[in-house]
């Protein structure tokens, strides 16, 4: 479509709903900035951002369930992100240079909405992307290696266990015990990913069960707290699509989508599958993390940006942790950002942690699509102040009131407050598809009407579309037995360690086996 061969280098998020309120005066003394003193602007004019804001920091949207989240706010900047943009650099000698790029996209849905998924597929197939996509599903699914992020290299054993170490939600913070025991699991991690690395360089991919047998061989002879380590990777290597096989050609390599600009995204059902939805969530962003650190050290030296991945995470309370703040203050550095959406701002508070400052501070855009409690607050000290008379005092009025102080001189008082008032917040939580919008490069909170980024035909049949089934044969079909008398064969990811990629000294024992057993078979016929 010509919709998204044309570049787009800024993102519509709606139109105003009413007019800007005029800029309250200047009280005396007070300083205000000439370049404040703006038109005010009016009813219907676009809401927008920068492109190149959205490569620098993050988004933040809030609403209730149901109120229209992903239909009016993920999917719009979702599909405005799959247009190329401008991007503009100078090198050291001062000169100007620009390019026309593209931003890789990496979608987590939390609540597995079969039709948010197709509705991605298709927009992504109409922009000319490539897409992939990862369920908990095996047979509706492509493949992808939790294990591939190594690289090969030993001093890198640190950053991977700790990185493996958030994803699979085992650091449980400081304190007395949870500091010991987040300390002994980040340490047989390290051993783990050393010895991943080892197997990384000798040129094979690692697996989950390269992990697991490692930490059962070696978990008696450096006793620490392997038992839950061990539980998780055995839950991982129940499902297929994160043990694929050598020469599965339909293996999601975040890194490879990096590069190539390509849509990703990992579609788990949080409410029927948590443990196992929060899991595969978390393995898929310390891949991403990882994928965008490595591309951003091997450009170290070149003076134009790198490439810069979009990663929108919906109802992303379900894997807040300690590591949203690092990631928040950190990821754009390495060409990072997100997009985040959740309902309230009492899901990023937890035990011993409040999360909401974090978010606050680090997005340049915060949508709030209804606002109650502590929101009502939070909007209004974004409002500028102003001063609200309150009219005069008359003997007539205020003698049963005040008394003899009422026949002083007549006066008039006044109070200062907030421009933007409680029953306008209310008014526009109560309000369907309209929301407010906080943009750093302006002082007041904007009513905003949103709107849908596909027609209601094309939401109906996201809808009632199935999830596309995976591409790969060996996860939709196992393999056929070769003939009706044998035994029925283990699935390829299985046996995965008995594949033809290892090295040779493996390979020499194999074949030796082979042998051995060849002639035990002849002896005892």
């Amino acid at each position: 479509m010509d919709e998204f061969k044309t570049p787009c280098d800024e993102i519509v998020l709606g139109k105003r709903a009413f007019d800007e309120k005029p800029a309250p005066p200047p009280r005396l003394n007070e300083w205000v900035s000439a370049a404040r003193t703006h038109r005010p602007h009016k009813q219907g004019e676009p809401v927008k951002i920068r492109r190149d804001l959205l490569r620098t920091s993050h988004i933040f949207c809030r609403g209730r369930t149901r109120c229209g989240k992903t239909a009016t706010t993920v999917l719009p900047v979702y599909r405005q992100a799959l247009r190329p943009c401008t991007v503009a650099w100078q090198t050291a000698d001062g000169q100007q240079c620009e390019r026309t790029d593209r931003s890789a996209i990496i979608v987590i849905d939390l609540k597995g909405e079969k039709s948010f998924l197709n509705s991605c597929k298709r927009m992504a197939e109409q922009a000319g992307r490539d897409f992939k996509f990862l369920t908990t599903d095996p047979e509706r699914t492509w493949s992808f290696n939790p294990m591939s992020s190594f690289r090969g290299d030993i001093q890198d054993a640190p950053r991977a266990g700790t990185g493996l170490l958030t994803a699979m939600q085992l650091d449980l913070g400081g304190g007395y015990g949870a500091a010991y025991f987040t300390t002994q699991t980040l340490a047989l991690l390290y051993e783990v990913c050393t010895h991943l690395s080892l197997i990384k360089l000798s040129g094979r991919q690692p697996t989950i069960d390269d992990a697991i047998r490692y930490v059962k061989k070696n978990a008696r002879a450096a006793p620490k707290d392997s038992d839950q380590l061990i539980s998780i990777l055995t839950l991982l290597s129940f499902y297929p699509q994160l043990q694929p096989a050598v020469d599965d050609p339909f293996v999601i390599d975040f890194k490879e989508a990096i590069a190539r600009r390509q849509v990703v995204m990992v579609s788990v059902d949080a409410l029927n599958q948590g443990p196992m939805a929060r899991l595969f969530a978390g393995l898929a962003l310390h891949a991403t993390l990882s994928a965008a650190t490595a591309i951003a050290h091997e450009r170290e030296g070149d003076p134009s940006p790198g490439p810069h991945t979009l990663c929108i995470i919906d109802e992303f309370h379900h894997i807040v942790g300690k590591s949203l703040r690092d990631l928040l203050t950190g990821s754009a550095g390495v060409g990072l950002t997100f997009a985040l959406s959740c309902q309230t701002s009492e899901t990023l508070k937890q035990r011993f942690m409040d999360l909401n400052d974090t978010v606050r501070d680090n997005c340049a855009v915060k949508i709030y699509h209804t606002a109650y409690g502590d929101d009502i607050d939070e909007l209004q000290s974004y409002s500028r102040e102003t001063i609200r008379p309150l009219g005069s005092r008359k003997v007539d009025a205020d003698i049963r009131f005040f008394g003899l102080q009422a026949l002083a001189p007549e006066t008039e008082t006044d109070r200062i407050e907030r421009q933007l008032t409680v029953r306008e917040i209310q008014e526009v939580s109560a309000t369907p598809n309209r929301c407010f919008v906080l943009l750093d490069d302006e002082i007041e909170p904007i009513p905003t009407d949103t709107f849908f980024a596909e027609s209601y035909a094309e939401h109906l049949a996201s809808a009632a579309a199935p999830i596309p089934k995976s591409p790969s044969t060996r996860l939709a079909q196992p393999e056929a037995a070769e003939t009706a008398g044998s035994p029925q064969p283990r699935p390829h990811w299985l046996a995965a360690h008995l594949s033809s990629e290892k090295s040779p000294v493996h390979a020499a024992r194999l074949e030796r086996l082979g042998r051995l057993l060849k002639s035990l078979k002849s002896e005892l016929a």
